[in-house]
C-alpha cells in the first residue's frame, strides 16, 4: 500500500502559491471562451438565434460567409482579466448593430462557460491542471 498525505497547512500553501499566479488557468479559460464564441457562429447565435439575412442571402447563416470574423476571435489576458476580441474593423458593427445592420451579438459567454471556468480554476488551484 502507498499512502500520501499532506497537512492542511501544506495544502493551503500549495493553493496560495497557485492563486498568486492564475495566468495559466486564465489562459486556459480564455481558449475555452474563444472556442465557445466560435461555436456561436456555427449555431447562428446562442442562446438566441440571430436575425436572419434577407434577399438573395436568406438561406445563409449570418456572419459566416467567409468565416473571417469567426476565425478572428482571440482571447487576451489584460491586467488579470480575460478579454475576448476581434481586430476586424466591422466586428463592432455586427456585434452592436447600426442603423442598417441588425445587432447579431457573437461575443456572448454562455451559462455553461461559467461552470467550465469554475472547474478550470478549481482544478488549477487544487492540482495545477484543469478539471
Amino acid at each position: 500500500m502507498i499512502r500520501i498525505s499532506m497537512s492542511g497547512g501544506e495544502i493551503a500553501r500549495s493553493i496560495s502559491q497557485r492563486a498568486g499566479d492564475l495566468g495559466p488557468a486564465l489562459e486556459q479559460i480564455g481558449a475555452m471562451l474563444a472556442g465557445s464564441v466560435r461555436r456561436n457562429f456555427d449555431e447562428g447565435g446562442r442562446p438566441e438565434k440571430w436575425e436572419p439575412l434577407k434577399g438573395k442571402n436568406a438561406a445563409r447563416t449570418p456572419l459566416v460567409k467567409t468565416g473571417g470574423l469567426r476565425d478572428s476571435i482571440r482571447a487576451a489576458l489584460e491586467n488579470g482579466a480575460i478579454e475576448l476580441q476581434s481586430p476586424l474593423p466591422y466586428a463592432s458593427f455586427q456585434q452592436e448593430g447600426t442603423r442598417t445592420i441588425p445587432a447579431r451579438p457573437f461575443l456572448v459567454v454562455q451559462e455553461e462557460d461559467y461552470e467550465k471556468a469554475g472547474r478550470i480554476i478549481a482544478g488549477y488551484l487544487m492540482k495545477g491542471g484543469d478539471e
